[in-house]
């Protein structure tokens, strides 16, 4: 088993799961009553947490094959940023053309407005590398340095963008630390499955409306202390599971469907980007025609289906539209392929 197919294998899993939980949220409940969905609330738990843990530990070994620091830092950046501003400059100028609503010269303002907004987890990955190239520049004070900037971004103003990424810095930082440790062996792993596995249950149990981040967000009070401590323990024992549940049981995965993941989470940037046009496109005028589902295990059933082939779907239009380069930088934030170095993902 090669780590970096394992890991693509997370994130394919991963980026499915944003699907589902897109397609259970919006096409299922359509917008109301699904904050306490079994097959959401399973999701939400521990998906964004694990995702940005694999890219805080992908970080780290990107940092170590890096010719510097600023030069790694600089194509993160870039790879992130440059999709961001294209897809908001492409929606506001669509927008603008078949609509009378946006003045002319109020473009380029609705245009910042827009970007800042949108594509959260792309900001927060964003947020979370320079925060960390930042500590990691202090050398042997890193450590210390990292743990004052994160306190620091608890600070921050209480925005939905900001309150993201005050979320799920955390995670992103223990993957960083947890990629600079040693391996760990299969038989050290199914001792902790149980615990892990009572924990996990013991989380969806108190996991409540009122934890996830969309709903109380990450104010520093006394109140709301409880929920910020619930989501990141929930999160961390949920993804310490789902990891080592999936490590254990790697080698029963049918190769067919290891491929299919694989290629998902080596292109998941394609799928994130896809899939939020996707639903808006598509799903949100079928709000007129069909009603939500009552049932929650069809509903569930449903929106596995619809996440699954909204996932296939937005990764195959993601490879055509990508074999145009210049669409590919623009649209995805990937390098070209005839440039010597990497090319960058949800990483």
């Amino acid at each position: 088993m090669h780590r970096s197919d394992f890991l693509d294998i997370i994130k394919g899993i991963l980026i499915m799961l944003v699907c589902i939980g897109h397609a259970s949220q919006y096409a299922i409940h359509q917008n109301g009553g699904f904050w306490q969905d079994p097959l959401y609330k399973a999701i939400y738990m521990f998906h964004m947490p694990l995702f940005m843990a694999v890219a805080g530990y992908l970080f780290f070994g990107g940092l170590a094959k890096a010719v510097s620091l600023t030069h790694y830092v600089t194509y993160r950046s870039v790879a992130l940023l440059v999709p961001i501003f294209s897809w908001t400059i492409l929606y506001k100028i669509t927008f603008f053309f078949i609509t009378d609503k946006i003045a002319f010269e109020q473009l380029p303002l609705e245009i910042i407005r827009y970007a800042v907004t949108s594509q959260w987890f792309l900001w927060a990955l964003f947020g979370s590398i320079v925060l960390t190239a930042i500590a990691v520049s202090a050398g042997k004070y890193r450590t210390f340095l990292i743990v004052i900037l994160f306190l620091t971004s608890l600070a921050l103003p209480e925005v939905p963008l900001f309150s993201l990424f005050k979320y799920i810095l955390l995670f992103f930082i223990a993957g960083f630390y947890f990629a600079s440790c040693k391996g760990f062996s299969e038989r050290n792993v199914r001792v902790l499955l149980l615990p892990l596995a009572i924990g996990s249950c013991l989380g969806f149990m108190i996991w409540e409306k009122d934890t996830y981040v969309y709903v109380t967000g990450m104010t520093l009070v006394s109140d709301n202390i409880p929920n910020i401590m619930t989501r990141w323990l929930v999160g961390g024992v949920v993804s310490i599971f789902f990891v080592s549940f999936l490590f254990c049981s790697y080698s029963v995965i049918p190769t067919n469907i290891r491929k299919m993941l694989i290629l998902a989470g080596k292109n998941s940037i394609y799928i994130y980007i896809l899939q939020a046009v996707m639903f808006k496109v598509i799903l949100k005028p079928a709000y007129h025609f069909l009603p939500p589902v009552s049932s929650i295990v069809l509903g569930d059933l449903l929106a596995v289906l619809i996440g699954v082939l909204v996932t296939y779907a937005c990764l195959f239009m993601g490879n055509i539209i990508s074999l145009n380069k210049t669409c590919a930088f623009l649209l995805f934030g990937k390098k070209l392929k005839n440039d010597p170095k990497r090319s960058f993902d949800l990483e």
